[in-house]
């Protein structure tokens, strides 16, 4: 049976993916959440902790769900480390070009504390 791994965005944990990993259960799919410290890791650090979690993932197909900066975390992860195992991969709002609100953010004296390393 595939697995579904869902990745989180900046500010959120693994609970806020709740809802959805209840209904892909529902559908019959063991889901999983990828949780990372949106913060306090840049995006290199997240990716490569998410290979080390995909890798105890026991499913030979493995679909990713990635939500806002969580859609960031699985790409820079394929880029550093394509797989085999990896079936389709959904991305919910995630700034794959750019994010206008990231960047107005980044212009008040307290925006790069809230973003914090994850956007560079």
């Amino acid at each position: 049976m595939p697995a579904v791994v869902l990745v989180h965005g900046l500010w959120m944990n693994k609970a806020a993916l709740l809802w959805l990993r209840r209904s892909l259960e529902q559908c019959g799919y063991m889901v999983a959440c990828y949780s990372y410290h949106s913060r306090s890791a840049n995006l290199a650090e997240a990716a490569r902790g998410l290979t080390r979690f995909l890798n105890a993932v026991a499913a030979e197909t493995i679909h990713l769900v990635g939500r806002s900066m969580g859609g960031l975390v699985i790409l820079q992860m394929l880029n550093d480390t394509p797989r085999s195992d990896i079936g389709r991969i959904v991305l919910l709002g995630t700034p794959y070009r750019d994010s206008t609100a990231a960047k107005a953010l980044l212009k008040k004296t307290y925006g790069r504390w809230l973003i914090g390393k994850g956007i560079p």
